[in-house]
């Protein structure tokens, strides 16, 4: 079952998939609002809810076309952290 490793991997969530939206861009309040994830998700799994990305995991495929196209995914968070001393 180990030639199955890569598929689990992707299917729990931490490659290239819409939550990361969630967990490192608006949790981390970087969000801008701007619906650039939600409109370069060729399934429409990303949505905006009042200004905020939600993601359906049901759709999801997994690409990370959300995740490249967000102008703040760039954003050095840690860096800007250490400089600033936050």
């Amino acid at each position: 079952m180990e030639y199955l490793q890569p598929a689990i991997d992707i299917a729990s969530c931490n490659l290239a998939c819409g939550c990361d939206i969630k967990t490192n861009i608006a949790n981390k309040s970087l969000c801008t609002g701007c619906g650039t994830c939600a409109l370069a998700c060729p399934t429409r799994a990303m949505t905006m809810i009042q200004g905020r990305p939600e993601c359906n995991k049901d759709r999801c495929i997994k690409c990370g076309s959300c995740y490249q196209h967000c102008p703040r995914a760039w954003f050095p968070y840690e860096r800007i952290k250490k400089e600033f001393n936050l």
